[in-house]
């Protein structure tokens, strides 16, 4: 733990004078009132400080896990400020934990010449993290990217209908997701998108009227809403589709057509577009210029889960679970690389409603299923060595890209014939299509880029665990580092030519180093000091813990001519390192490509996996088409249980008709997630309609309030009715649960049962509770 400072000399705050100290409170008491959910910090270069009584209660905790590091500014008897220090470098983990952990805003304030006034340098939530890149990702990291996507909305009532246009901004694929759409009065289209896309954060133009609504939903579903007025969105049309035109990648007549077409057809979708592009000050953004698509979101390829399905049905992990529990994702999740798991828990939040695209996964895993070593190989020898292309990708963007990430990118093109050249021998048509194909055109489209890096890349160094350029190819480069090498050995003879003069019996009491603000200086014990003194020849540049650093004449020559070697050689370098950067950052369209067709097959390496792991084989369920009015569930193997401790349950089977238990109701939704998902599941036989969606009625909740249960058991029952299509798997769990009366617990779920059976003939499943 760091010093504890006394309360009576705060740090940094008193370094500045009293007319310093006053503008600073006027400045910070100037500010607008911040929400709860934004932490300020204020830096003053060699520390940050955090002002108001919640801000330092929260950090203080964080930093140092008590409160006794406050302090009070008192720049006069009339004005106190509670504020708390931090040290420069616990600033990172602080943002780490408030920005990716605990859904906070951060605003941080640095001052101008000599205090003279404050400006906000830079700023991010949970879903812009774009100015805190290099704070929170990086190669050495233990976290890793995740799904940040930011959700803009716009809603106009027009004839009692409401009509919502909804942009979603994927800062990682760059992509602009948009859909124009109408809804009830309940938002159960906009519910679907929430639990599809779980977008991080929702920006909203006001609180009133509808939006107040869905900033109720939003706290509901654990989404973090924004309110960014319209006086902050610049009105100019032109430019607007200006920066949009500089944004998209394509040519200028795709990007014409593109823009030109969803402005004609979705303005609401532009309205929200151009709300969250001024949020994320996308045009600003050297990086994202030229990298985004734009592209109409369909929902109709996906099994839509209601809230209440994502959340009781155990899909993702819960804080508050230990850690021997187990959900979907954890089952599922056996992915290697961080695109992978990336991927999954979309694919988990997504499951299919194409039965296409859904036989071609089960195809693949049933193929690598019956090639255990291929599959062990891809898993094991290949994946596992593959880093994150995506966060490569991002630092090559902004052109802050290191030669070790050219480096690991060039060794990732190097592995990819190999693994096609592993997927092509299994001779199937759904691996050759979904992964081959995709990889094959990566390949193609960075052959160039590969072909340019090898004469560059140092490729006998990288061995060893260096990263250098290779300087053949250039002889600027290559003759500077001959001079510089001869230079080295003509300082090392005079090295040994000292060591004689001395008399030293010890070689290595005479050492040769390179110091930082010295340049390349003999280093000797202290105690041979008279004897440098009595000799005219040698020159005392510093004297520090016992050490005493010397040259001599014929060496202060070399070093003098080696340090500006070395600046022309460093100017040579980078400039080459700067042209390898520019030259592979102009290919990351393809990366992000090649990004995607990994993780996919990570994730269905994943699948296979996890069908070979367990103790009971899965088996390939049988897919009907919508509407089949069938689910045949033989042996069905308890999921949580076996994985938790290894425990060896009876199989057993679920009679639709009769005794429906809660565990049966959770075991069924999980198979069919799992099969939907294009998993293999853990029964003798499964035969599985397809639905295109999965409604969950929970048991009614203690903590209600305003409404009795019996009501809000009905009112939430009626929203299955709009809420799911057409063809939809309902599960509704103790229907009449604490009903007060013994006949009410049976007419209640038999009404409900009477009119979903009559009335939508859906596919529902009861577990009733009658007192």
């Amino acid at each position: 733990m760091d010093a504890i400072m006394p309360y009576n000399q705060p740090p940094h705050l008193n370094k500045m004078d009293d007319e310093q100290r006053h503008r600073f409170v006027q400045f910070y008491r100037s500010l607008d009132e911040k929400p709860s959910s934004t932490v300020r910090f204020f830096n003053h270069f060699t520390a940050y400080t955090v002002l108001g009584k919640d801000d330092i209660h929260l950090i203080s905790r964080m930093v140092y896990q008590s409160c006794a590091q406050l302090s009070e500014k008192q720049p006069n008897v009339f004005e106190s400020i509670p504020y708390l220090t931090i040290p420069k470098h616990k600033f990172k983990p602080v943002i780490r934990q408030l920005l990716l952990n605990s859904n906070y805003r951060v605003e941080v304030y640095s001052p101008r010449f000599l205090y003279s006034g404050w400006n906000i340098e830079y700023y991010g939530s949970p879903s812009n993290l774009l100015q805190f890149e290099d704070v929170l990702f990086t190669t050495t990291s233990s976290k890793k990217l995740e799904n940040y996507k930011t959700l803009s909305l716009q809603i106009c009532m027009r004839n009692n209908q409401r009509r919502l246009g909804v942009t979603i901004v994927d800062q990682n694929d760059c992509m602009f997701h948009i859909m124009e759409f109408e809804d009830d009065e309940n938002y159960t289209e906009l519910k679907a998108v929430f639990v599809i896309l779980a977008p991080m954060e929702c920006l909203l133009p006001s609180t009133e009227g509808e939006y107040g609504c869905v900033k109720n939903l939003l706290e509901q579903h654990g989404i973090m809403a924004t309110v960014f007025p319209k006086f902050l969105i610049p009105n100019d049309i032109e430019d607007f589709l200006h920066d949009l035109n500089q944004l998209l990648r394509g040519s200028k007549n795709q990007k014409r057509i593109t823009i030109n077409h969803f402005a004609w057809r979705l303005p609401m979708t532009m309205e929200a577009l151009k709300m969250a592009m001024e949020y994320l000050r996308l045009a600003t953004d050297t990086g994202s210029l030229e990298q985004y698509l734009m592209k109409e979101l369909d929902l109709k390829g996906y099994l839509r889960l209601d809230f209440d399905a994502a959340k009781n049905l155990n899909i993702f992990p819960k804080s508050h679970l230990s850690s021997t529990s187990s959900c979907i994702l954890d089952i599922l999740d056996h992915c290697v690389t961080a695109q992978g798991h990336r991927l999954m828990s979309q694919w988990v939040r997504q499951p299919l409603n194409c039965g296409e695209t859904l036989n071609y996964r089960h195809d693949i895993v049933e193929c690598f299923l019956n090639s255990p070593k291929i599959l062990h190989l891809l898993h094991e020898g290949h994946l596992k060595r593959i880093p994150d292309i995506l966060l490569l990708t991002k630092k090559l963007r902004r052109l802050k890209a290191d030669m070790q990430d050219i480096y690991c990118l060039y060794k990732v093109i190097m592995r990819l014939p190999k693994i096609i050249t592993l997927l092509g021998s299994l001779e199937n048509l759904a691996v050759t299509k979904v992964l081959c194909e995709p990889l094959q055109n990566c390949l193609e489209q960075l052959l160039f880029p590969q072909l340019c890096l090898e004469p560059i890349l140092d490729l006998e160094a990288f061995e060893r665990g260096k990263f250098l350029v290779n300087l053949s190819p250039d002889r600027v480069l290559l003759n500077l580092s001959r001079r510089l090498s001869y230079l080295l050995e003509k300082m090392q003879k005079s090295q040994e030519q000292t060591l004689q003069e001395l008399n030293l019996e010890n070689i290595t009491a005479l050492k040769l180093v390179n110091v930082a603000y010295l340049g390349y200086t003999l280093i000797i014990s202290e105690k041979y000091e008279r004897v440098l003194y009595q000799n005219e020849n040698y020159k005392v540049l510093d004297i520090y813990r016992g050490k005493i650093f010397f040259t001599t004449p014929m060496l202060s020559l070399l070093n003098e001519e080696f340090s500006t070697l070395s600046k022309q050689y460093e100017q040579e370098y980078n400039k080459i390192v700067n042209e390898t950067i520019i030259l592979a950052a102009f290919y990351t369209p393809s990366l992000i490509n090649l990004n995607h067709a990994i993780a996919e097959l990570d994730c269905l390496l994943s699948y296979a996996k996890v069908a070979e792991a367990e103790p009971k084989k899965y088996i390939r369920p049988l897919i009907l088409k919508e509407g089949s009015g069938q689910c045949i569930l033989e042996d069905i193997e308890p999921l949580w249980q076996e994985m938790q401790h290894h425990i060896t349950f009876i199989a057993y089977n679920v009679d639709f008709q009769w005794d429906i238990k809660s565990t049966h109701m959770q075991a069924v939704y999980t198979i069919v997630l799992m099969a939907l998902v294009g998993s293999f599941v853990p029964c003798k036989e499964a035969t599985i309609s397809m639905f295109n969606s999965i409604a969950n009625r929970p048991r009614a909740d203690d903590h209600l309030k305003v409404l009795s249960t019996f009501t809000e058991e009905l009112k939430v029952t009626s929203g299955l009715k709009n809420s799911d299509g057409d063809k939809p798997l309902v599960i509704i769990n103790e229907a009449g649960a604490k009903t007060p009366y013994i006949y009410g617990g049976c007419e209640t779920p038999w009404s409900i049962a009477e009119n979903l059976a009559k009335e939508g003939k859906y596919f529902a499943i009861f577990a009733i509770n009658s007192n």
